[in-house]
């Protein structure tokens, strides 16, 4: 390593830059490793990358497709472990809107050979993706971001799932509930709709009040119940 060091140092540093610039017009890979270590996402990148998502989505559809698999995942995770949580956020959300809105798309025999991108593989894969959204709830440590994911997880849980995974629905209002639950206790609260000033309906209020018992107690939650 550190004879490494010594030799980047000692290097011409124009053609340095000359070799950095001409790689980021050739690869694309190299381009999102450099633009993920030394600069901030900007709108354009969220386009790139939302677009490089749906390219992904099309090859999977694809008969000869054996393994799910979406490199732009590591891409918006790193991002939200950068502190960028808005970028991160959407990412994903486009990510799992696409999968489940092309449910109808996968074959749903789940044994087969030949079919290795069915439908429980999928359902599989939104369970590792649904983590995401807990891992960048967990991240999100301004305010803004943290009602940025409060709103998102509440849009995805009205999303138009399938009768097979209708389940997801309840995993996106724990998410908010825990947000808002957290919310409320950092601010000395018992409120239902601290992010916004409205309510968020009958049944996200049943998961804030269960999840702010489980976190803070039987009194917190009372006080919700009661406001």
């Amino acid at each position: 390593m550190k004879e490494s060091k010594a030799f980047l140092q000692n290097l011409d540093q124009d053609k340095l830059h000359d070799l950095i610039l001409n790689c980021l017009q050739k690869n694309e890979h190299f381009e999102v490793a450099f633009k993920l270590a030394f600069t901030a996402p900007t709108d354009e990148d969220l386009s790139s990358l939302t677009y490089r998502i749906d390219k992904s989505l099309e090859a999977f559809t694809d008969i000869g497709v054996r393994k799910i698999d979406f490199p732009e995942v590591n891409e918006y995770m790193t991002r939200a472990r950068q502190g960028y949580i808005k970028f991160a956020f959407d990412a994903a959300k486009h990510l799992f809107e696409q999968l489940v809105d092309m449910n109808d798309c996968f074959t749903y025999d789940c044994f087969t050979e030949d079919h290795s991108m069915n439908d429980c593989d999928v359902e599989r894969y939104l369970h590792c993706r649904l983590w995401d959204f807990v891992t960048i709830a967990e991240l999100a440590t301004d305010r803004e971001d943290r009602a940025h994911v409060f709103e998102g997880c509440l849009d995805l849980y009205f999303l138009d799932f399938s009768r097979r995974l209708a389940y997801f629905e309840r995993e996106f209002l724990d998410i908010s509930a825990w947000l808002l639950a957290n919310e409320n206790h950092l601010n000395n609260r018992s409120d239902l709709s601290f992010f916004e000033d409205m309510d968020h309906g009958d049944r996200f209020n049943q998961a804030l009040v269960e999840t702010t018992i489980r976190l803070y107690g039987y009194d917190e939650g009372l006080k919700l119940a009661v406001c």
